[in-house]
């Protein structure tokens, strides 16, 4: 077993037992072989019967190490309730980090988010620098500074160890701006860590700094070409840029890695979606979900791709999955975005709230609770503030911007729309901004100003069909053809644009 000789392991453990089948280490070697080959249910019994056998006391540590490898059987076996169970008997003194954190996972999956915050404590306390643990208290609600207590006193004189464990947990609670700004400062500690820039790479790609995040993961990439985790992310990132022969690269890449990864699945399902071969970028999202059932990213794809074909209700078990995983910002998204397309405004208001309870200071959560809020007419008001909040803690982000503008329209504020779209292209030049704001001025009889924003539009992206379908029913109104008309001449009125002007 020490040198991996798994199967070589098995047959000499078989003729032990043969000999003496009253010896535990005989059943516990051919337990830990069983397991190396894959035979998980043959190694269950073999470990069982080794506990069977010792007769020791529940906390003596062979029978400690016995469950945690029964326990492990069962989690290979997917029986999650037998796996609990196994670890529940051993005794709370006994239980090594491993146990703790084993235990938290399982309780966080089954809702019991109490006992798992105590859980994670406890492997934080028998392993202080258990740095997954910090992710998952952060996410829990845990305040950073009792996260960061729980990191011992020797870590915290190592200044970088509570930096980095108050990154990750303002990170994991949705807090993008502090965390990025500690991760900088961790970056230019540590330039060649790609935990420390997958994470800053994160942030940035949050907060809508694009160019920036990619610049990150390339570092990343540079640094360790290997590298996997969290780059399904950066896949995200090459999509946004609709990057394609990146993104392409990416994916072969990630899979030559590891095929038993679901990071470079989840890449191929975006490059897929971006070839418009949505059939297969589905196939790619199930590869990723077979592989990990609870890896985020590949349930937020799957229940995009499921929005995206109008499967309203696989959508929405997708992206409640991916909130049982992580109460994280794009999940949350997701989830509301999808109550809302259901007209389950009263879900998509609580689970809104429940984001930005959670993410108080991060505007995606505003641009939530404004989207549930303006889907009801007596929401209007206060959907206006929540959003005009959001513009402020984030100018860049374009949705925000056109959720506001969208809510302005039905309030008759046209001059307060030009002003947000007009505000927003200072800071970031947005195809569909210029073709929204395009719309605003065909509204206000201002053809011109129209004429001009929708080849903006079309210049930027010649295949954004917001702006084609804008620019045809302008040019009708400009011929003086009602646009939602049969052919009819329209009263142009006083527009402000020369009706025949050249198109």
């Amino acid at each position: 077993n020490e040198q991996r000789l798994f199967p070589s392991a098995a047959q000499l453990a078989s003729f032990l037992i043969n000999a003496n089948q009253h010896d535990p280490d005989a059943f516990a070697t051919l337990g830990t072989a069983l397991l190396g080959t894959g035979e998980h249910k043959r190694a269950l019994g073999a470990f069982q019967a080794a506990l069977d056998l010792l007769g020791a006391a529940p906390d003596a540590p062979d029978a400690v190490e016995l469950r945690c490898r029964i326990a492990e059987c069962y989690a290979k076996e997917n029986n999650y309730a037998a796996q609990l169970s196994a670890l529940a008997e051993i005794p709370a003194h006994a239980r090594p980090a491993e146990v703790h954190m084993a235990l938290g996972r399982l309780l966080h999956r089954m809702g019991n988010e109490r006992e798992a915050v105590e859980s994670y404590k406890a492997a934080m306390v028998a392993a202080p620098l258990a740095v997954e643990a910090v992710g998952a208290l952060a996410r829990l609600g845990v305040p950073d500074q009792d996260i960061i207590a729980l990191t011992g006193a020797e870590a915290q004189g190592q200044g970088w160890v509570s930096a980095l464990v108050a990154a990750q947990a303002r990170k994991a609670r949705g807090d993008f701006g502090p965390a990025k700004t500690t991760l900088t400062q961790l970056a230019a500690s540590f330039p060649e860590s790609p935990e420390v820039l997958a994470r800053l790479a994160a942030c940035q790609a949050e907060m809508g700094q694009l160019e920036e995040a990619l610049r990150c993961y390339a570092r990343v990439r540079s640094v360790d070409v290997h590298y996997l985790d969290g780059m399904d992310w950066y896949a995200s990132a090459l999509m946004q840029a609709k990057d394609v022969p990146a993104l392409n690269k990416l994916t072969y890449s990630m899979l030559d890695t590891d095929v038993r990864r679901p990071e470079g699945w989840v890449a191929g399902s975006m490059y897929m979606e971006l070839k418009k071969d949505r059939e297969r970028a589905m196939e790619y999202a199930e590869k990723a979900l077979a592989l990990d059932p609870r890896h985020e990213a590949a349930l937020l794809r799957a229940g995009h791709l499921h929005m995206a074909d109008e499967k309203l209700d696989l959508a929405l078990v997708a992206f409640r999955k991916a909130l049982e995983v992580s109460k994280s910002i794009s999940a949350f998204q997701g989830a509301v975005k999808t109550y809302v397309a259901q007209g389950r405004i009263k879900e998509a208001l609580s689970l809104a709230k429940e984001a930005l309870e959670r993410s108080n200071r991060n505007p995606k959560a505003f641009l939530l609770v404004g989207m549930a809020l303006s889907q009801l007419p007596e929401g209007l008001e206060k959907a206006q503030v929540a959003l005009e909040q959001a513009v402020r803690l984030d100018p860049h982000n374009s949705e925000t911007v056109m959720e506001l503008v969208n809510v302005l329209v039905q309030h008759d504020k046209l001059p307060e729309c030009v002003e947000a779209l007009s505000a927003h292209l200072r800071l970031r030049n947005s195809d569909e901004v210029h073709s929204r704001l395009g719309d605003i001025y065909a509204k206000m009889q201002k053809l011109d100003l129209a004429l001009g924003e929708y080849n903006t539009a079309l210049a930027l992206n010649r295949n954004l069909e917001s702006a084609r379908v804008g620019l045809d029913r302008l040019e009708k109104t400009m011929k003086g053809i009602d646009p939602d008309g049969d052919g009819e001449m329209a009263d142009l009125g006083e527009a402000d644009g020369d009706a025949n002007a050249s198109l």
